[in-house]
């Protein structure tokens, strides 16, 4: 082969025909031992992989439209964790699984009505423990044996339908 050294200016295109599959850095049809500096778009017809930290700062679009139906699956998978600076925003559902901490409000502005423990804007298949203050906005249906360790205090009416019992 020849080899160019120096500054080298080409002003037509560049055409490769060597069909050699790149796996590494210093594999493929073409190498570069520095840096590649592309003014353009790039278009990559097969996969690229990227090693390294990667900084995007314009906007990544993916447009692929695979749904995800576990961690492996969709239009983009992570092996590792995520970190979002700024608002997330899903346009569908969202699924998580494992141990969730929220430190912010969260706010569910579905305002679906509950009329069992499996409706309404938020369902949970397993117990809800609250640390401080529960506030009900509306009535409240419970249904089973409801134990109080603490006071009862009731500031308005109290109607009992059905066996009443008080231990003194």
């Amino acid at each position: 082969g020849a080899e160019v050294t120096g500054l080298t200016t080409i002003t037509g295109v560049l055409d490769a025909n060597d069909t050699t599959q790149s796996s590494s850095s210093s594999t493929g049809a073409a190498k570069f031992a520095g840096g590649v500096g592309v003014a353009k778009n790039l278009y990559v017809g097969g996969g690229a992989e990227v090693t390294g930290l990667t900084t995007i700062t314009g906007v990544l679009d993916a447009n692929d439209t695979t749904q995800s139906s576990s961690t492996t699956t969709g239009a983009a998978t992570f092996a590792g964790g995520v970190g979002i600076a700024k608002n997330l925003f899903v346009g569908g559902g969202a699924e998580v699984t494992g141990l969730t901490t929220i430190t912010g409000v969260l706010d569910a502005n579905d305002t679906t009505q509950s009329s069992s423990s499996s409706t309404g804007a938020a369902t949970f298949a397993g117990g809800v423990g609250v640390a401080k203050n529960l506030f009900v906005g509306g009535g409240a249906e419970v249904t089973g044996v409801t134990t109080i360790t603490g006071t009862l205090d009731a500031n308005g009416d109290l109607d009992v339908d059905g066996h009443t019992e008080l231990d003194f």
